[in-house]
């Protein structure tokens, strides 16, 4: 079991407490503290359902806990492969409501970020494998590829998504939605427009209030209405 969290310091010194519940007591293995890039965790996030409108973390007064790290249509990537900051992809298969709905399309050619201070944000395996949506009929048909994450109710999330046009040399040929939670996040997505062009690395980040009476979060990709694919 490992817990992962990123938090800003402002001194030069961190402390860690352990406090157990009554009649239990602290335990851990190994902790490591390890530096990132200031940028990697952008306070003003686009909100979900917020028609463009920008949401603040305040991150500057508490800390962000990773709760699912995963490789989209690929394999696991291992912390040896992520040199930045060794960290875990898991696969995202086995989050799915239907596998078969989105199929793996996989492009090992040369793949650049589309910025180069963009490295923090995921290793290049990430951007190597996908998924394209297969059929019409996850959940209702104007959903597609659909993840489940169980999460903890009432905390705010933070959701990055990792894209990269893996097929495409042009735009407007993979349009598409991004739904959270029900609620509409983007549309009219173009990665190549986006990332400003094909094999570039690039993410968009979300962020949405988990309500008290819900511990599971959505995410899910859906055609465009003027698109007949989505990835």
């Amino acid at each position: 079991l490992v817990k992962e969290y990123f938090f800003n310091v402002e001194s030069n010194g961190i402390a860690i407490d352990f406090i157990p519940s009554k009649g239990s007591f602290g335990f851990v293995n190994a902790i490591e503290v390890i530096p990132v890039a200031d940028k990697l965790f952008l306070d003003y996030v686009k909100k979900v359902g917020g028609n463009g409108a920008n949401s603040s973390l305040n991150l500057s007064k508490r800390g962000i806990e990773t709760m699912y790290r995963l490789n989209v249509g690929g394999s696991t990537i291992n912390p040896d492969q992520d040199s930045e900051l060794w960290r875990l992809w898991e696969l995202d298969s086995g989050y799915m409501i239907n596998v078969d709905a989105g199929s793996e399309i996989r492009n090992k050619s040369y793949i650049v970020y589309a910025s180069p201070n963009d490295t923090y944000f995921a290793p290049i395996p990430v951007y190597e494998s996908a998924r394209t949506m297969s059929k019409n009929d996850v959940l209702e048909k104007r959903f597609n590829m659909s993840w489940k994450l169980e999460v903890d109710p009432d905390f705010d999330y933070l959701v990055r998504l990792h894209f990269c046009e893996l097929v495409y040399n042009i735009s407007n040929q993979r349009n598409f939605r991004i739904y959270i939670n029900n609620k509409t996040a983007a549309d009219n997505f173009d990665i190549f427009t986006r990332a400003g062009g094909m094999n570039k690395a690039y993410h968009e980040d979300y962020s949405d209030v988990m309500p008290s009476q819900s511990n599971n979060l959505w995410i899910q990709l859906g055609p465009d209405a003027s698109a007949a694919a989505a990835g």
